[in-house]
């Protein structure tokens, strides 16, 4: 989940005060702040559209935390796959935007809860996959029971 002190890292970030006296600069092997970063910061701390967008991302996360909870029973599309939540969140090996991950109750995933060599939770091979919230749902979808037919 995205945590609001990543979304104003920048505007509240701790440089230090420019230096105003005339003189050399510190080198970029130094490790202090350099002109790019004051820029940076400059910039986010006055654009209202990056503010605009950190609450957007923050009330899109609070919204999914709602709906998708650690241990809810789903349905994933295409393929009317069942299976169970165990990861809401972001995956930065698997790109922008929340990923759910899923383990299947048969195996229909394509890795073991892992993310390009990152493991975010775990199962068996080929139980798992990561998709995108409008591709999952849940609801009351009990665990398919192979005897009940006989």
């Amino acid at each position: 989940m995205v945590h609001w002190t990543t979304c104003l890292k920048l505007k509240n970030s701790k440089l230090p005060k420019r230096n105003t006296r005339k003189g050399p600069t510190h080198s970029a092997s130094s490790n202090r702040a350099t002109s790019a970063d004051f820029k940076q910061r400059d910039r986010a701390a006055k654009s209202p559209r990056l503010l605009l967008r950190c609450i957007t991302r923050l009330f899109f996360a609070a919204t999914l935390g709602l709906l998708f909870q650690i241990g809810d029973r789903c349905k994933v599309f295409p393929g009317d796959r069942l299976g169970e939540v165990k990861f809401v969140g972001e995956i930065c090996e698997l790109g922008a935007g929340i990923w759910i991950g899923v383990q299947f109750d048969e195996p229909v995933g394509k890795n073991d809860g892992s993310a390009k060599g990152r493991r975010i939770f775990v199962c068996e091979p080929n139980y798992g996959g990561f998709h995108k919230p409008e591709n999952v749902q849940c609801g009351d979808f009990p665990p398919d029971d192979p005897f009940a037919e006989l």
